[in-house]
């Protein structure tokens, strides 16, 4: 796990004795962040790395993966969207594993079109390929962050890059791959609602609550007991920044999920 020295203590509390947590001196985007912990592991150019976000969701292995990767692919997991989601990536399909297109958080009725057209994917963020291929294709599209893989120029002079503009959305050595367990993105309260074990009344309660005539609410008592009465279809959370209360239905509004701690 990669993570900033801010959440060292709390990231290795999660993983245990499970993995190893390595802190980037400064946050450089996804792309510095997998390149600095490609940089301080022991890789070979054959090895396949998968990248998942901490804040994803998922149950499931996709074995055509690993094939498309060995070709000489980056393959990127899709995903079939459920609902018309503003605040997650898309991609559209080409032919066989081929990506047509990657669109990111489109308005409303984009994703509506999107989520009924059947030719689009929600971006699930995570990636798997050989070393060596992803070096090829930095020495390519992002020639900073293989220049600080051979040495040759410090972390902190890399600029802040998403893999995603930075790698994903240039290459022709993209294969996208339909994923189809289970899989959520835990970024936001509707994400952690959606994995968590609810109550009898499709409750999720984290933290010290009391519940009175509530029923499909997400309720967060971090900072002391909560008592809630006569609520559907809420958010509702006590964190150290203040109490946030919303419904359910405004999807697009997106709080991070690191504001729990």
């Amino acid at each position: 796990m990669i993570t900033g020295k801010q959440w060292e203590s709390r990231a290795q509390f999660e993983v245990g004795d499970n993995a190893q947590v390595i802190c980037e001196p400064i946050a450089k985007g996804t792309l510095g962040a997998i390149c600095f912990a490609l940089k301080s592991g022991d890789y070979r150019l054959s090895d396949q790395v998968l990248v998942v976000p901490s804040d994803g969701h998922f149950e499931e292995e996709v074995p055509v993966a690993r094939h498309l990767a060995r070709e000489g692919h980056i393959v990127v997991f899709g995903t079939p969207p459920t609902y018309p989601e503003t605040g997650y990536g898309y991609i559209k399909r080409g032919p066989g594993y081929c990506v047509s297109q990657f669109v990111e958080k489109p308005t409303r009725e984009r994703a509506q079109s999107f989520s009924l057209s059947g030719d689009y994917l929600w971006n699930t963020g995570m990636f798997l390929f050989e070393v060596g291929v992803f070096v090829d294709q930095l020495r390519r599209y992002a020639p900073e962050f293989a220049a600080y893989l051979d040495g040759k120029l410090p972390f902190e002079f890399l600029p802040k890059q998403s893999i995603d503009v930075g790698v994903i959305e240039k290459s022709t050595e993209i294969a996208v791959v339909q994923f189809d367990g289970a899989w959520c993105d835990i970024g936001t309260w509707e994400g952690i609602y959606r994995v968590s074990e609810k109550d009898v009344n499709g409750n999720v309660v984290i933290g010290d609550a009391t519940l009175e005539n509530v029923e499909n609410s997400l309720i967060v008592a971090s900072q002391r007991e909560l008592i809630a009465r006569d609520l559907s279809d809420v958010v509702l959370v006590d964190a150290s920044e203040g109490v946030l209360m919303r419904s359910f239905a405004l999807e697009e509004v997106s709080i991070s999920a690191h504001k729990l701690q």
